[in-house]
């Protein structure tokens, strides 16, 4: 489990090199993921719209 901001940058890093992929493309896919979860968890998620932009 990830507790501290350290530890999260540092599975991003180690992730990307093992992967070959970019480390703030993993960052920001697992921000969203996480933004996401959180919303699905809240009382409130019945008020949200999301909406995708390209």
């Amino acid at each position: 489990m990830i507790k501290t901001a350290r530890q999260l940058k540092d599975l991003i890093r180690n992730l990307s090199r093992e992967k070959s992929a970019d480390a703030q493309l993993l960052m920001r896919n697992y921000m969203m993921e996480r933004f996401l979860e959180r919303i699905s968890l809240s009382e409130y998620r019945d008020k949200f719209i999301l909406k995708a932009v390209l």
